[in-house]
């Protein structure tokens, strides 16, 4: 895989005016590439915008980022602008993401192991960042299952892609979200993506994790014959039904073709699901319904309280206070 830099070649740290090597070529997306860097003594990653995104109001948020720093240690965060010779791009150095981390698309593949109580931490450390983010009066914008890294030994969290990171309300940009986390107002283009777009994201994540099933594909999929993006328009944007609606079940999950959401969902307690429920329910259509980041800490750190192992088959559990395991 080519990449704008070769092996050896060096760049320049903005501010440091120090040069940063680069030593592999990790990635590449639609905004630009990420390289594994060295910088003094340390090893980094590098995003290296291409010249067509590489524009004067993307360099001045990641200025800003830098300036104010990481929420929280959960953010692989920009740390330093870096630059080329005589380059018009330009790019940013972050932390480096360690190999215990594996992308979330593999938990929800079913390709990786993660107990039940390390599933939940890492919920709980979700819902910690996106309260920190907001707590800065920041918006992710664009958080999916793309941008989020698993430990499942520690059931600890990254996240990635932080360049879009902006202040609330403050700056509309180019990102809209993610087909399948984007808020249905955003998705209709009805608004901008803002904190209440990211309160329906996290669910949407939160719901993903917990179950590895989409919160809105259950039998009326089915009953399409090309799920194209006219159909996922109408089934996550104009006409949304949570697959577990506790009032109307027209669009419950297949049992045949959906069976992870019907294993999974019965096993999380009440609370916890009464949250999803509101969330992804009527939250879908009116953002004051949507369950806040401080609310989704105290529902998990409630199931990690309650969570048990069964003492005759060792199976994970949530008994009730006051009733026998």
């Amino acid at each position: 895989m080519a990449g704008v830099f070769k092996v050896g070649d060096e760049v320049e740290a903005s501010s440091s005016k120090t040069p940063v090597k680069i030593l592999e070529l990790l990635g590449s997306g639609g905004q630009g590439e990420v390289y594994r860097v060295k910088h003094q003594s340390s090893e980094l990653a590098l995003k290296w915008y291409f010249d067509h995104t590489a524009t004067q109001s993307q360099r001045s948020g990641i200025e800003k980022l830098i300036e104010d720093g990481a929420p929280g240690t959960q953010f692989l965060w920009p740390v330093e602008l870096v630059t080329f010779k005589s380059s018009s791009s330009f790019g940013y150095l972050m932390p480096l993401r360690p190999p215990s981390s594996v992308a979330a698309v593999e938990h929800i593949a079913g390709r990786i192991r993660i107990s039940l109580r390390q599933l939940l931490r890492a919920c709980f450390h979700l819902a910690e960042a996106f309260h920190a983010l907001h707590s800065k009066g920041l918006c992710y914008k664009d958080i999916s299952l793309g941008n989020l890294f698993l430990d499942p030994a520690q059931g600890t969290i990254l996240i990635c892609d932080n360049d879009n990171v902006d202040v609330n309300g403050r700056n509309p940009g180019a990102v809209h979200g993610t087909p399948g986390f984007m808020a249905p107002e955003v998705l209709l283009g009805r608004s901008r993506p803002g904190t209440a777009s990211d309160l329906f994201s996290l669910a949407v994540l939160l719901f993903r994790l917990l179950t590895r099933h989409d919160p809105f594909l259950g039998r009326r999929e089915l009953q399409i014959r090309c799920l194209d993006g006219a159909a996922k328009r109408q089934l996550q944007g104009e006409d949304p039904l949570f697959v577990f609606h506790p009032e109307d079940g027209r669009n419950r999950p297949d049992p045949i073709e959906h069976p992870a959401p019907l294993l999974t969902w019965p096993i999380y307690p009440a609370h916890l699901r009464s949250l999803l429920e509101q969330s992804l329910g009527p939250g879908a259509r009116d953002p004051g319904q949507r369950v806040f980041p401080g609310q989704w800490r105290k529902a998990l750190s409630l199931c990690l309280d309650q969570h048990a192992l069964c003492p005759h088959c060792g199976q994970e559990v949530f008994p009730e206070p006051g009733l026998p395991g």
